[in-house]
């Protein structure tokens, strides 16, 4: 095992300045955004070196440590030091990578977290790494996984996915593919919002123990299923049929689904009545698609539906609940007050040196995280269509992750698994069994054939 630091090749692109704020919607100081690649080959770790290096020059960001203001109205910033990026090297004769080949796990292997304690409670400025890697090759298995752990105060999923492409890129000798990417001069002053924040998520002091390692969530069944495109062709069309005024995507019946599990597998809680969705407002009239921060906001879909309804009037009505929520997206203004909420609530919790419990929401309420169209797979480092991803999921109630499945290898070919759905959530102790009864009837009356695939905690993707 050896380590070491990478810095950016200088100049970078933010040469010229010593601090870059950021607005407060990147206060998300309390989260980390855990990925693992795994790449079919064993890489070459100089020539990944100096890939990290170039990239880093177009997102110094990742190699800057946090300022904290001196007042709450202050804008946070990040300090431009160029202290480089912490690397693990690991060499591995294991025979297994992965205990699951679902997208999603928990713990996460082969990615060394951050000190979020130590983030949170910085004072003036930070010595903490805001990003590291640790990479791992697998001998054995002609494989190197790079585990990339990233604080969620520096960037949301696409911003990162932007420089692992551009490292990628680098690292086969070639170009961007990417625009590069946009610093705003200074922090945007969002004004206050016309409607309340959402207060959804629970707060947590950084001294105690994380919420999602108490025994209570840690004890929770963590469920699996997978859906291939026609299955999921299949039921979208059957809840869509005769459907004409409001469009439904099959993440919108996906999510409908899951909602009405969710409402009677726990039938001792409030039933879920709220759907929020986590959304990435690039693009919507604040930031530009490739703004290098986060573009983050909650989105809630308020449910209404009864329980005597069918199965396919039930899950037709969270997922109508759920588009016409989305919709109000196509309004800037509206954008710009959602963005301005969030604002508010994420500079409170990281003044008061608080963190934000992510996985888990309010009771009666779902929280739907969806990556199936975010490109995870995009940096392939030359080996398109061969790439398998992994993403942290640590156990909160009611906290779904919606993921493509990676691709698998059988009898000599790489199969794609193009169209295909995965999801994940936690469920309370005991109840997984029911869950995915009550799955496996919702999709048989919405007229899928075949069979549901469920995860299986153990089962190796080798």
């Amino acid at each position: 095992m050896s380590t070491y630091l990478i810095k950016p090749k200088e100049p970078t692109v933010l040469s010229h300045k010593e601090y870059h704020q950021i607005s407060s919607t990147n206060l998300m100081i309390s989260a980390m955004v855990p990925s693992v690649h795994i790449i079919p080959e064993i890489m070459d770790i100089e020539r990944l070196t100096v890939a990290v290096s170039n990239a880093l020059s177009s997102f110094p960001l990742l190699a800057g440590r946090l300022v904290r203001p001196d007042t709450p109205d202050a804008p946070w910033a990040i300090r431009l030091t160029n202290s480089g990026v912490p690397v693990k090297v690991i060499d591995s004769d294991a025979d297994e990578i992965v205990p699951t080949d679902f997208t999603a796990q928990h713990p996460l292997p082969h990615v060394e977290p951050l000190n979020i304690v130590g983030i949170i409670n910085t004072e003036g400025e930070s010595d903490e790494p805001l990003f590291r890697f640790t990479i791992t090759r697998f001998t054995k298995l002609n494989s190197t996984t790079l585990g990339s752990c990233m604080s969620h105060g520096l960037f949301d999923a696409t911003g990162f996915l932007m420089f692992l492409r551009l490292m990628s890129q680098f690292y086969q000798g070639l170009g961007p593919v990417d625009p590069p990417p946009f610093y705003e001069p200074e922090a945007i002053k969002f004004s206050d919002p016309s409607i309340p924040p959402l207060q959804v998520l629970h707060r947590f002091h950084p001294s105690t123990t994380f919420p999602w390692e108490l025994p209570a969530r840690k004890a929770m069944d963590f469920v699996g299923f997978r859906l291939t495109a026609t299955q999921l062709v299949e039921i979208h069309g059957t809840v869509t049929e005769g459907q004409e005024t409001l469009w439904l995507s099959r993440v919108d019946v996906v999510v409908g689904l899951l909602a009405r599990c969710l409402a009677e597998v726990e039938p001792e809680s409030k039933p879920v009545d709220t759907v929020l969705n986590v959304i990435n407002h690039r693009g919507m009239g604040i930031y530009p698609m490739n703004a290098s921060l986060n573009a983050i906001i909650w989105l809630p879909a308020h449910l209404q539906y009864t329980k005597r309804a069918s199965a396919r009037d039930s899950v037709l009505a969270c997922a109508t609940a759920v588009r016409k929520s989305l919709e109000k997206l196509k309004d800037p203004e509206f954008v710009k007050d959602m963005a301005a909420g969030v604002s508010k609530v994420l500079s409170s919790v990281a003044w008061d040196k608080m963190g934000q419990d992510l996985p888990s929401t309010m009771e009666g309420c779902m929280m739907s995280n969806n990556h199936w169209k975010l490109g995870w797979s995009s940096p392939h480092f030359g080996h398109p269509g061969k790439i398998s991803f992994y993403h942290g999921h640590p156990p909160g109630a009611r906290y779904v992750k919606i993921m493509p499945p990676n691709p698998v290898f059988v009898d000599g070919e790489w199969i794609s698994r193009e169209g295909w759905v995965e999801a994940t959530l936690y469920v309370p102790p005991g109840r997984r069994k029911r869950f995915e009864e009550l799955l496996e009837g919702y999709v048989r009356s919405l007229g899928m054939t075949g069979t549901v695939e469920f995860l299986v905690p153990h089962k190796s993707r080798l």
